[in-house]
């Protein structure tokens, strides 16, 4: 019994460090490092280019939608088509709150083996989640449904200008992943404004 415990401790700390050395950090921290709130269309459009390279690189073809009133980034959606009916969407976005001058001098910070700055939670933090969640899936599965992601440019400000597509989305989905984080009491969100 404890071989089998210190079997479990010893992978855990191996996953732990596979994390810290390893892909999913590094990419929380291009993405952190990325300075986009809302009006940063820029900085907002190199996140979503960046979201679009990786869902390539996983086989996903990806469009850009510009918004109704031209004032953000645009809204990306990725497709990998498996001839199903059915449709899982996972949906994240690109905007931050606050930059990172915003956020303190130093934008990124580690304390107490703790990550913090713009995004690291809502919702880069989500995007390296899914895209990871998807990498992990297709290695290991053919999915015999179609999966869509939704990233979307600009949910701080409740997604305006992308409603309609938004709603076009999410009707043709069978099921809706989101990836924001838990309410601060632990609930799950279970609808979004934007």
């Amino acid at each position: 019994m404890n071989e089998l415990s210190f079997s479990q401790k010893q992978t855990s700390q191996m996953q732990i460090a596979n994390f810290q050395s390893g892909r999913c950090l590094k990419n929380l921290l291009d993405l952190i490092n990325i300075d986009s709130p809302t009006k940063n269309i820029e900085g907002v459009f190199s996140v979503q280019k960046w979201v679009a390279r990786e869902l390539h690189n996983l086989g996903f073809t990806t469009q850009f939608f510009m918004s109704d009133q031209n004032d953000y980034a645009p809204l990306l959606v990725g497709h990998k088509v498996n001839g199903s009916a059915k449709t899982i969407s996972l949906v994240m976005h690109a905007d931050t709150v606050l930059s990172l001058q915003q956020y303190g001098h130093e934008g990124l910070q580690v304390e107490k083996g703790c990550l913090y700055g713009p995004g690291v939670i809502d919702n880069k933090g989500g995007i390296i989640i899914a895209l990871e969640g998807l990498r992990e899936f297709l290695i290991y599965n053919k999915p015999h449904f179609n999966i869509q992601v939704i990233c979307v440019p600009n949910e701080e400000m409740g997604s305006e200008g992308y409603h309609h597509h938004l709603s076009i989305l999410g009707k043709n989905s069978t099921l809706i992943l989101g990836f924001e984080p838990a309410l601060n009491n632990g609930d799950i969100i279970s609808s979004r404004h934007g």
